[in-house]
């Protein structure tokens, strides 16, 4: 594209309204990436937390097998 062409788009009533287009998307954009970054800290909580359930109901069963000998 030309300069004059660029300062032809940036001049033109579309430039502004395309411009609040582009600004809304970014944000929506950092919205959404703000709630995946939520989103993946609660499901790694939520792993976390099944993990440590398992490890712990893991061993509570092999202490009742050593209790059995």
């Amino acid at each position: 594209m030309s300069r004059e062409n660029e300062k032809e788009t940036q001049n033109s009533p579309d430039s502004a309204f395309l411009d609040e287009i582009k600004q809304k998307l970014e944000e929506l954009i950092t919205q959404t990436e703000s709630l995946f970054d939520k989103a993946k800290d609660e499901f790694d909580k939520a792993k976390d937390e099944k993990n440590k359930k398992d490890f712990k109901n893991k061993y509570d069963d092999d202490d009742e097998d050593d209790e059995d000998d």
